[in-house]
């Protein structure tokens, strides 16, 4: 099995078509992947046993330790050990090691209790009347005292960082525990100290109130430090901080997977079907940094002993991802294109559907050549899938035209359906029983426009509609328009928020490619880049699926993603004179093409209309042209597509290869 490349993330050898060693970003060189963790030399030991409620216990070995931290340091077997047993374990050399299986302590205490200073030397249990750090016995020469038991500076200094450390979460009073359930631990802790002669350890002596952890940076910076060594463990564990449990996604193959979910204590929640990509839930009381950093260092092959990142496997947050437009300012310019719609009430005929006339004849389509493409060279083939907000299934513009999709937010199989984000009372206002006169517009958020009748105008409450309602329609409509006898696949990972999870994006992209899709169209676009990601748009590009997406609103010359993937036609806006939009984002290195995208009649929830700005509706007219090639060229791949698409109208402004021409690039596409 080959390796992961450190820069892209495929695998290298006979399992990368590519190796190359540059980022597939368009106009971004490679970056190194993060090194791992020196110092391992073996491999992984067999995990202690210790109490499942202890959420420190899930870290079985010092995967999460950064560099200069001697790895397999108290581990007889010369692998990775439990945090919570290291405390006690010295060199080689040193006193006698917890026994597999016995009660630990996540304290600098030996198996029964008893301090353990840097060179391993056993050290006398504290008394009960005296918590706190103790000095040396007297007469036993150390680093921490001389023979006659006076601590020194140094000493002094190291005891107090660990009390400070074991002190942490006794906010509660003394006594409190800052693993919860440890109680029968304790107990079980004082019945083996018992037979063994030796006072038992008490959690209420061992921990001193009113004491607090010092910053985790501080605690971190001190763990790369070689000479601690020894209190490295300790370090670790308190310095993760009780969090919520964080959510990732996890890529590697599915046995391996199961090993270190198991011995990082994760949850495997979902694997992405056909693909070794799950979504895993960390340990409490782990930093997403931590968790990130222990996977990518844990050595899966025995044979590597090196300890660096070329495992088979890949780890990233499931970030909530949230569409452009909702993030934006506002997007609405003129309200002309408005009035000018709502100067002809009049319906029409579009390929055997009853639609409204505006919709069909607006000024856009026949800017970039839409109807004499419809009449001379083609009207649409293939599946398109527009991952989005879901649809408006009963909308007579799409109704006929859809075929079954998924909702990820629901996790459910059809037609995902954008009114069911609303509650009933909206719900009714929005979606009559007839659809009535359209005579007035409403301005419903930054970028939308609703066309209502004076009914529902003086009933409904903008702020009662959630800000990515209606987005899912109008990217979908706008496809259909331009590719009338495509079908068109909704897939819902996004919610009526706006806001969708980085894994239910990826299983989407997945999904339409699993059922057949030839385009997707991705209206969303963000600032940070995700390896799982460019892998999922690469991996259906190599299957025939040609993927569009946005650009992004900021008005700025940045890279966003996916639009600035190599095999992504990204896709800014312009005005109606081939200008800028002035939210639009620009550059070569991000836009292929340009397109309208100011003032564009899109059909709505609930049987309706509205006018939209954004570069999310100046990306499904590109989604729709590659649908028309797809009627002359069935086998085109994506570098066609893109080719195609390039043969556009000139413009100014960084913005590709120019303004979208349909008729040319259909024609380009046909010729191929």
């Amino acid at each position: 099995m080959g390796r992961f490349h450190p820069r892209h993330g495929r695998r290298a050898g006979p399992a990368c078509a590519t190796g190359s060693s540059r980022s597939r970003v368009r106009g971004v060189r490679g970056r190194g992947s993060p090194a791992g963790s020196g110092g391992g030399s073996g491999p992984p030991g067999p995990p202690v046993s210790c109490s499942a409620a202890c959420p420190f216990s899930r870290f079985r070995d010092l995967s999460a330790v950064p560099r200069g931290i001697d790895r397999n340091r108290g581990n007889p077997g010369g692998g990775a050990a439990d945090l919570r047993q290291l405390g006690g374990a010295g060199d080689a050399g040193g006193p006698e090691r917890s026994r597999r299986g016995a009660p630990t302590q996540l304290s600098r205490g030996g198996p029964a209790g008893g301090a353990v200073d840097r060179n391993g030397a056993q050290e006398r249990q504290p008394r009960a009347d005296r918590p706190g750090p103790q000095r040396s016995r007297p007469g036993a020469a150390g680093p921490d005292g001389p023979s006659d038991g006076r601590p020194t500076r140094a000493g002094r200094r190291n005891d107090q960082r660990v009390w400070r450390i074991r002190s942490e979460g006794q906010a509660g009073g003394e006594g409190s525990s800052q693993h919860p359930g440890t109680e029968k631990q304790d107990a079980v802790a004082g019945s083996a100290a018992r037979d063994q002669g030796v006072r038992a350890p008490s959690r209420r002596r061992r921990l001193r109130p009113g004491l607090k952890l010092k910053d985790t940076g501080t605690i971190w910076r001190m763990l790369t430090m070689r000479k601690a060594k020894t209190l490295a463990p300790i370090l670790v564990a308190a310095a993760l901080p009780a969090l919520a449990a964080d959510q990732f996604l996890m890529r590697a193959p599915k046995p391996y997977a199961e090993e270190i979910a198991r011995h990082f204590g994760l949850a495997l929640l979902q694997q992405v079907p056909g693909q070794d990509l799950f979504l895993v839930r960390g340990p409490e009381g782990a930093t997403a940094e931590q968790v990130m950093a222990a996977v990518r260092n844990y050595d899966h092959n025995d044979r590597d002993m090196d300890d660096d990142d070329d495992d088979d496997v890949r780890i990233e947050l499931n970030d909530v991802l949230q569409l452009p437009e909702t993030s934006s300012g506002r997007l609405i310019g003129s309200p002309q294109p408005v009035w000018n719609a709502l100067a002809d009430k009049s319906m029409t005929t579009f390929f055997g559907d009853s639609v409204w006339s505006s919709y069909v004849r607006q000024p856009a389509l026949a800017h970039i050549r839409v109807p004499p493409t419809h009449s001379r060279l083609a009207t649409g083939s293939g599946i398109v899938a527009v991952i989005d907000t879901g649809v408006d299934p009963a909308h007579p513009a799409l109704s006929r035209w859809l075929v079954p999709g998924y909702d990820f937010v629901r996790e459910r199989a059809g037609l995902p359906s954008e009114l069911e984000d609303l509650d009933p009372s909206t719900r009714e206002l929005i979606n009559p029983f007839t659809t009535a006169i359209l005579d007035t517009a409403l301005e419903i958020n930054p970028f939308t426009t609703a066309i209502l009748d004076h009914g529902t105008v003086g009933r409904l409450d903008p702020a009662r509609l959630p800000p990515g309602f209606g987005h899912g329609t109008m990217v979908a409509g706008l496809v259909r328009l331009v590719a009338p006898t495509a079908r068109i696949m909704p897939l819902k990972p996004f919610g009526a928020d706006g806001k969708a999870t980085r894994f239910n994006v990826i299983r989407a992209i997945y999904y339409a490619a699993d059922r057949g899709a030839r385009v997707i169209n991705l209206s969303l676009g963000f600032a940070t880049s995700s390896p799982e990601m460019e892998l999922a748009v690469a991996s259906v590009s190599a299957r025939g699926v040609t993927c569009v997406a946005s650009a992004g609103n900021s008005g700025e010359q940045i890279m966003t993603y996916p639009a600035g993937y190599q095999e992504v036609i990204g896709v800014a806006s312009t005005n109606l004179l081939d200008q800028r939009s002035l939210f639009s984002n620009h550059g070569d290195n991000l836009v292929r093409v340009a397109a309208p995208g100011e003032g564009l009649i899109a059909p709505y929830p609930g049987r309706r209309y509205a006018a939209v700005w954004g570069t999310s509706f100046a990306a499904p007219l590109v989604s729709g042209t590659v649908a028309l090639m797809l009627h002359v060229k069935p086998q085109l791949g994506w570098e066609w597509a893109d080719a195609a698409i390039s043969e556009a109208a000139p413009t100014s402004g960084n913005l590709g290869s120019g303004r979208l021409d349909v008729y040319r690039a259909v024609d380009k596409a046909r010729q191929f």
